[in-house]
Protein backbone atom coordinates (compact mmCIF):
# COMPACT_ATOMS: atom_id res chain seq x y z
CA UNK A 1 0.00 0.00 0.00
CA UNK A 2 2.87 2.54 1.09
CA UNK A 3 4.93 1.28 -2.36
CA UNK A 4 1.80 1.11 -4.70
CA UNK A 5 -0.54 3.36 -3.01
CA UNK A 6 2.11 6.53 -2.90
CA UNK A 7 1.70 6.66 1.28
CA UNK A 8 3.79 9.05 3.63
CA UNK A 9 7.00 10.31 2.28
CA UNK A 10 8.46 13.89 2.84
CA UNK A 11 6.24 16.25 4.43
CA UNK A 12 3.42 13.52 4.04
CA UNK A 13 2.49 11.95 7.25
CA UNK A 14 3.03 8.36 7.40
CA UNK A 15 -0.26 6.32 5.97
CA UNK A 16 -1.76 9.84 4.32
CA UNK A 17 -1.43 10.27 0.48
CA UNK A 18 -0.08 13.59 -0.23
CA UNK A 19 0.29 12.44 -4.47
CA UNK A 20 2.99 11.02 -6.23
CA UNK A 21 5.82 12.05 -9.22
CA UNK A 22 2.99 9.37 -11.78
CA UNK A 23 1.54 13.24 -11.99
CA UNK A 24 4.72 14.70 -13.01
CA UNK A 25 6.97 16.97 -11.23
CA UNK A 26 5.79 20.81 -9.56
CA UNK A 27 8.88 22.45 -11.00
CA UNK A 28 10.11 20.94 -14.50
CA UNK A 29 13.35 19.19 -14.65
CA UNK A 30 16.59 21.40 -15.16
CA UNK A 31 19.82 20.42 -16.84
CA UNK A 32 21.21 23.36 -14.46
CA UNK A 33 20.12 21.41 -11.30
CA UNK A 34 20.84 17.93 -11.75
CA UNK A 35 23.98 15.76 -11.13
CA UNK A 36 23.34 12.54 -10.17
CA UNK A 37 22.38 10.33 -13.15
CA UNK A 38 18.24 10.14 -13.10
CA UNK A 39 15.60 11.79 -12.34
CA UNK A 40 13.42 9.32 -9.02
CA UNK A 41 10.51 10.23 -6.81
CA UNK A 42 13.28 10.94 -4.18
CA UNK A 43 13.95 14.33 -5.85
CA UNK A 44 10.39 14.91 -7.91
CA UNK A 45 8.00 16.91 -6.07
CA UNK A 46 4.73 15.73 -6.89
CA UNK A 47 2.24 17.60 -9.11
CA UNK A 48 -0.80 18.17 -8.93
CA UNK A 49 -1.92 18.50 -5.49
CA UNK A 50 -3.89 14.89 -4.92
CA UNK A 51 -7.95 14.43 -5.29
CA UNK A 52 -9.52 15.32 -2.12
CA UNK A 53 -10.19 11.81 -0.62
CA UNK A 54 -14.18 12.60 -0.66
CA UNK A 55 -14.10 13.44 -4.02
CA UNK A 56 -12.33 10.31 -4.97
CA UNK A 57 -14.78 7.95 -3.30
CA UNK A 58 -17.40 9.47 -5.13
CA UNK A 59 -15.93 8.87 -8.53
CA UNK A 60 -16.05 5.23 -7.78
CA UNK A 61 -12.96 5.08 -9.91
CA UNK A 62 -12.80 1.12 -9.33
CA UNK A 63 -15.72 0.29 -10.60
CA UNK A 64 -15.52 2.04 -14.14
CA UNK A 65 -15.55 -0.35 -17.08
CA UNK A 66 -11.92 -0.37 -19.17
CA UNK A 67 -12.17 -0.67 -22.86
CA UNK A 68 -11.67 -4.37 -23.31
CA UNK A 69 -13.20 -7.00 -21.11
CA UNK A 70 -14.14 -4.81 -18.26
CA UNK A 71 -10.62 -4.14 -16.67
CA UNK A 72 -10.29 -1.79 -14.04
CA UNK A 73 -8.81 1.25 -15.88
CA UNK A 74 -6.33 1.81 -12.60
CA UNK A 75 -5.31 -1.78 -12.71
CA UNK A 76 -4.98 -2.31 -16.41
CA UNK A 77 -1.45 -1.16 -16.87
CA UNK A 78 -0.14 -3.27 -14.29
CA UNK A 79 -1.77 -6.89 -16.32
CA UNK A 80 0.65 -8.80 -18.10
CA UNK A 81 -0.83 -8.45 -21.56
CA UNK A 82 -1.12 -4.50 -20.93
CA UNK A 83 2.21 -3.78 -20.77
CA UNK A 84 2.82 -0.14 -21.05
CA UNK A 85 5.20 0.24 -24.61
CA UNK A 86 7.50 2.68 -25.82
CA UNK A 87 7.32 2.88 -29.51
CA UNK A 88 10.51 3.67 -32.12
CA UNK A 89 11.73 4.97 -34.91
CA UNK A 90 10.98 2.96 -38.54
CA UNK A 91 13.99 0.47 -38.32
CA UNK A 92 15.05 1.52 -34.58
CA UNK A 93 16.59 4.08 -33.22
CA UNK A 94 19.44 3.85 -35.51
CA UNK A 95 17.20 6.00 -37.72
CA UNK A 96 18.16 8.72 -35.84
CA UNK A 97 21.42 9.55 -36.77
CA UNK A 98 21.10 8.51 -39.83
CA UNK A 99 18.89 10.68 -40.75
CA UNK A 100 20.78 13.48 -39.90
CA UNK A 101 23.89 11.86 -41.74
CA UNK A 102 21.84 12.32 -44.96
CA UNK A 103 21.10 15.46 -44.03
CA UNK A 104 24.72 16.47 -43.91
CA UNK A 105 25.76 14.25 -46.92
CA UNK A 106 30.13 14.41 -46.69
CA UNK A 107 30.32 17.15 -44.32
CA UNK A 108 30.54 14.14 -42.15
CA UNK A 109 33.86 12.66 -42.22
CA UNK A 110 34.13 8.75 -40.77
CA UNK A 111 37.34 6.99 -39.29
CA UNK A 112 38.62 10.25 -38.08
CA UNK A 113 40.62 10.72 -34.89
CA UNK A 114 41.13 13.72 -33.14
CA UNK A 115 44.65 14.15 -32.13
CA UNK A 116 44.64 17.64 -29.94
CA UNK A 117 41.93 20.48 -29.77
CA UNK A 118 43.37 24.30 -29.87
CA UNK A 119 41.24 27.05 -28.14
CA UNK A 120 41.86 30.51 -30.32
CA UNK A 121 40.89 34.20 -29.81
CA UNK A 122 38.30 33.99 -32.54
CA UNK A 123 37.40 30.27 -32.70
CA UNK A 124 38.27 26.37 -32.41
CA UNK A 125 40.90 24.55 -33.73
CA UNK A 126 41.26 20.56 -34.25
CA UNK A 127 43.65 18.52 -35.58
CA UNK A 128 42.44 15.36 -36.38
CA UNK A 129 44.29 11.74 -38.21
CA UNK A 130 42.41 9.72 -41.19
CA UNK A 131 42.85 6.31 -39.35
CA UNK A 132 42.56 4.21 -42.66
CA UNK A 133 45.30 6.17 -44.73
CA UNK A 134 46.84 7.67 -41.79
CA UNK A 135 46.74 11.29 -43.51
CA UNK A 136 46.80 14.78 -40.21
CA UNK A 137 44.59 17.56 -41.42
CA UNK A 138 43.46 20.56 -39.21
CA UNK A 139 40.23 21.83 -39.30
CA UNK A 140 39.01 25.22 -38.34
CA UNK A 141 35.61 26.91 -36.74
CA UNK A 142 34.28 29.45 -34.93
CA UNK A 143 32.68 26.69 -32.12
CA UNK A 144 33.39 23.54 -31.62
CA UNK A 145 30.05 21.03 -30.28
CA UNK A 146 31.88 17.73 -29.00
CA UNK A 147 30.37 15.14 -27.78
CA UNK A 148 33.16 12.79 -26.97
CA UNK A 149 32.99 11.18 -23.89
CA UNK A 150 34.91 13.50 -20.91
CA UNK A 151 36.44 10.19 -20.05
CA UNK A 152 38.38 10.53 -23.70
CA UNK A 153 38.60 13.95 -23.58
CA UNK A 154 41.20 14.37 -21.12
CA UNK A 155 43.23 12.16 -22.92
CA UNK A 156 43.57 14.57 -26.32
CA UNK A 157 46.01 17.03 -26.41
CA UNK A 158 44.21 20.70 -25.59
CA UNK A 159 44.65 23.78 -23.55
CA UNK A 160 41.33 23.99 -21.90
CA UNK A 161 41.78 25.93 -19.19
CA UNK A 162 42.25 24.66 -15.99
CA UNK A 163 39.40 24.28 -14.29
CA UNK A 164 37.80 22.22 -17.71
CA UNK A 165 40.95 20.04 -17.44
CA UNK A 166 40.38 19.40 -13.72
CA UNK A 167 36.22 18.88 -14.56
CA UNK A 168 36.99 16.28 -17.78
CA UNK A 169 39.52 14.71 -15.11
CA UNK A 170 37.06 13.96 -12.65
CA UNK A 171 35.15 11.59 -15.00
CA UNK A 172 34.71 8.05 -14.67
CA UNK A 173 32.82 5.71 -16.43
CA UNK A 174 31.35 2.21 -16.11
CA UNK A 175 31.07 -0.80 -17.73
CA UNK A 176 28.36 -2.70 -19.44
CA UNK A 177 27.90 -5.82 -21.38
CA UNK A 178 24.77 -6.42 -23.52
CA UNK A 179 23.23 -9.36 -24.90
CA UNK A 180 21.09 -9.92 -28.20
CA UNK A 181 19.20 -12.57 -29.93
CA UNK A 182 17.65 -13.03 -33.50
CA UNK A 183 14.62 -15.60 -32.87
CA UNK A 184 13.25 -17.76 -35.52
CA UNK A 185 9.77 -16.48 -33.89
CA UNK A 186 8.42 -14.31 -31.34
CA UNK A 187 8.20 -16.74 -28.92
CA UNK A 188 7.50 -13.97 -26.09
CA UNK A 189 4.02 -12.83 -27.65
CA UNK A 190 3.11 -16.70 -27.56
CA UNK A 191 -0.66 -17.65 -26.21
CA UNK A 192 1.60 -18.75 -23.20
CA UNK A 193 3.88 -15.38 -22.20
CA UNK A 194 1.49 -12.58 -24.48
CA UNK A 195 4.47 -10.36 -23.91
CA UNK A 196 4.48 -7.08 -25.93
CA UNK A 197 7.26 -4.83 -25.79
CA UNK A 198 8.55 -3.72 -22.08
CA UNK A 199 11.19 -5.73 -19.74
CA UNK A 200 11.61 -8.64 -17.46
CA UNK A 201 13.81 -8.43 -14.37
CA UNK A 202 15.82 -11.34 -13.22
CA UNK A 203 16.97 -12.25 -9.69
CA UNK A 204 20.49 -12.88 -11.18
CA UNK A 205 23.34 -10.98 -13.01
CA UNK A 206 21.89 -10.99 -16.05
CA UNK A 207 19.56 -8.69 -14.63
CA UNK A 208 16.53 -8.14 -17.31
CA UNK A 209 15.38 -8.85 -20.66
CA UNK A 210 14.21 -6.41 -22.83
CA UNK A 211 11.13 -7.00 -25.71
CA UNK A 212 11.24 -5.15 -28.79
CA UNK A 213 8.86 -2.60 -29.07
CA UNK A 214 8.14 -2.87 -33.34
CA UNK A 215 6.91 -5.74 -35.53
CA UNK A 216 4.45 -7.02 -33.58
CA UNK A 217 2.75 -10.66 -34.97
CA UNK A 218 5.80 -10.96 -37.24
CA UNK A 219 7.53 -14.65 -37.85
CA UNK A 220 10.72 -13.42 -36.53
CA UNK A 221 11.94 -10.94 -33.94
CA UNK A 222 15.42 -9.99 -32.11
CA UNK A 223 15.62 -9.09 -28.35
CA UNK A 224 18.44 -7.77 -25.64
CA UNK A 225 18.60 -10.87 -23.83
CA UNK A 226 20.73 -9.38 -20.86
CA UNK A 227 22.56 -6.46 -19.52
CA UNK A 228 25.79 -7.52 -17.13
CA UNK A 229 26.60 -3.86 -15.22
CA UNK A 230 30.01 -2.72 -12.82
CA UNK A 231 31.80 -5.77 -11.53
CA UNK A 232 30.05 -8.67 -13.48
CA UNK A 233 30.03 -6.29 -16.73
CA UNK A 234 34.27 -6.79 -15.87
CA UNK A 235 34.58 -10.13 -15.61
CA UNK A 236 32.01 -11.36 -18.31
CA UNK A 237 33.77 -8.69 -20.53
CA UNK A 238 36.64 -10.31 -20.51
CA UNK A 239 35.52 -13.94 -21.35
CA UNK A 240 35.56 -14.84 -24.89
CA UNK A 241 32.37 -14.00 -27.32
CA UNK A 242 31.35 -18.02 -27.18
CA UNK A 243 32.12 -18.21 -23.45
CA UNK A 244 30.23 -14.78 -22.66
CA UNK A 245 26.99 -16.18 -24.66
CA UNK A 246 26.82 -19.61 -23.33
CA UNK A 247 26.57 -18.43 -20.22
CA UNK A 248 24.05 -15.82 -20.79
CA UNK A 249 21.91 -18.43 -22.81
CA UNK A 250 21.64 -20.37 -19.55
CA UNK A 251 21.03 -17.76 -17.45
CA UNK A 252 18.31 -16.26 -19.71
CA UNK A 253 16.52 -20.22 -19.92
CA UNK A 254 15.34 -19.56 -16.29
CA UNK A 255 12.86 -17.21 -17.31
CA UNK A 256 12.87 -18.24 -21.04
CA UNK A 257 13.47 -21.83 -21.58
CA UNK A 258 13.17 -21.27 -25.60
CA UNK A 259 16.83 -19.12 -25.61
CA UNK A 260 18.40 -22.61 -25.20
CA UNK A 261 17.02 -24.03 -28.02
CA UNK A 262 18.66 -23.64 -31.24
CA UNK A 263 15.44 -24.20 -33.66
CA UNK A 264 14.07 -21.02 -31.62
CA UNK A 265 16.73 -19.18 -30.56
CA UNK A 266 19.95 -19.84 -32.92
CA UNK A 267 23.45 -19.75 -30.60
CA UNK A 268 25.30 -18.56 -33.64
CA UNK A 269 22.92 -15.37 -34.29
CA UNK A 270 23.56 -13.81 -30.92
CA UNK A 271 25.46 -10.86 -30.33
CA UNK A 272 27.30 -9.32 -27.41
CA UNK A 273 28.98 -5.92 -26.50
CA UNK A 274 31.04 -4.92 -23.80
CA UNK A 275 31.02 -0.92 -23.61
CA UNK A 276 34.18 -0.87 -22.00
CA UNK A 277 36.16 -2.34 -24.86
CA UNK A 278 34.01 -0.16 -27.85
CA UNK A 279 37.02 2.42 -29.34
CA UNK A 280 35.32 6.19 -28.87
CA UNK A 281 32.93 4.68 -26.14
CA UNK A 282 35.29 3.01 -23.10
CA UNK A 283 32.14 3.17 -20.93
CA UNK A 284 28.46 2.42 -20.87
CA UNK A 285 28.64 6.12 -19.57
CA UNK A 286 30.23 9.23 -18.43
CA UNK A 287 29.53 10.06 -14.39
CA UNK A 288 31.32 12.59 -12.41
CA UNK A 289 32.99 12.40 -8.81
CA UNK A 290 32.06 16.45 -7.53
CA UNK A 291 29.10 18.10 -8.34
CA UNK A 292 31.00 21.44 -9.03
CA UNK A 293 32.71 18.84 -12.29
CA UNK A 294 29.26 18.28 -13.51
CA UNK A 295 28.44 22.22 -13.01
CA UNK A 296 31.59 22.90 -15.28
CA UNK A 297 30.48 21.00 -17.73
CA UNK A 298 27.49 23.15 -18.53
CA UNK A 299 29.66 26.46 -19.36
CA UNK A 300 31.76 26.84 -22.37
CA UNK A 301 35.49 26.13 -22.16
CA UNK A 302 37.12 29.47 -23.13
CA UNK A 303 33.66 31.08 -24.82
CA UNK A 304 33.95 28.89 -28.21
CA UNK A 305 34.23 25.00 -26.83
CA UNK A 306 30.75 22.91 -25.76
CA UNK A 307 30.19 19.75 -23.95
CA UNK A 308 27.14 17.95 -25.62
CA UNK A 309 25.63 14.68 -24.88
CA UNK A 310 23.88 12.79 -22.14
CA UNK A 311 26.90 13.27 -19.98
CA UNK A 312 25.99 17.21 -19.99
CA UNK A 313 22.69 16.60 -18.23
CA UNK A 314 20.70 14.41 -15.90
CA UNK A 315 19.98 11.81 -17.53
CA UNK A 316 23.19 9.99 -18.21
CA UNK A 317 22.38 7.36 -20.41
CA UNK A 318 19.29 8.57 -22.44
CA UNK A 319 18.80 9.38 -25.61
CA UNK A 320 16.24 12.45 -24.04
CA UNK A 321 19.42 13.70 -21.71
CA UNK A 322 22.08 14.21 -25.05
CA UNK A 323 18.95 16.46 -26.85
CA UNK A 324 18.36 17.98 -23.66
CA UNK A 325 22.25 19.03 -23.72
CA UNK A 326 21.68 19.95 -27.38
CA UNK A 327 18.82 22.38 -26.10
CA UNK A 328 20.91 23.83 -23.31
CA UNK A 329 24.15 24.72 -25.10
CA UNK A 330 21.56 26.10 -28.74
CA UNK A 331 20.47 28.53 -26.09
CA UNK A 332 23.76 29.55 -24.63
CA UNK A 333 25.11 30.32 -27.95
CA UNK A 334 21.80 32.45 -28.77
CA UNK A 335 22.36 34.40 -25.86
CA UNK A 336 18.95 32.79 -24.61
CA UNK A 337 20.56 31.58 -21.72
CA UNK A 338 23.50 33.00 -19.41
CA UNK A 339 26.96 31.21 -20.41
CA UNK A 340 27.87 30.77 -16.33
CA UNK A 341 25.23 28.78 -13.95
CA UNK A 342 24.70 29.18 -10.11
CA UNK A 343 26.22 26.48 -8.49
CA UNK A 344 23.16 23.77 -7.78
CA UNK A 345 22.93 24.48 -3.91
CA UNK A 346 22.84 28.40 -4.61
CA UNK A 347 20.03 28.30 -7.30
CA UNK A 348 16.73 28.86 -6.20
CA UNK A 349 15.38 27.49 -9.13
CA UNK A 350 17.31 24.31 -9.06
CA UNK A 351 15.60 21.02 -7.80
CA UNK A 352 18.54 19.36 -6.01
CA UNK A 353 19.44 16.50 -7.36
CA UNK A 354 22.18 15.54 -5.00
CA UNK A 355 21.76 11.69 -3.16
Amino acid sequence: MQLFGGLGGDGCEEGDFCGTSRFGCSIKPRIAGSFEPSISDDNCTASPAPIAFPDLVRSEYWNKAGAVGGHTPILQASKLVYQPGMLQPVNGMDALPQALSEQLGDRVQLNTAVEHIQLTKDGVEIGYKNTLTGERATLKGAYCLSSVPATLLAKIKNNFPEDARAAISDAHTRPAVRFAYQANHRFWQNDENQIYGGMSFLDNPLAEVWYPSSGFHMRKGGFMGGFYLRDEATRVGKLSLEWRIAEARKLGAKIHPEILDDAIVPGNRALSLAWQHIPGEEGMVTLFRQQNSYERMLTPFGDRFFMLGCQASPLRGWVEGALMSVEHVLAQMTAHRATTIAGIQDDPKARNMLI
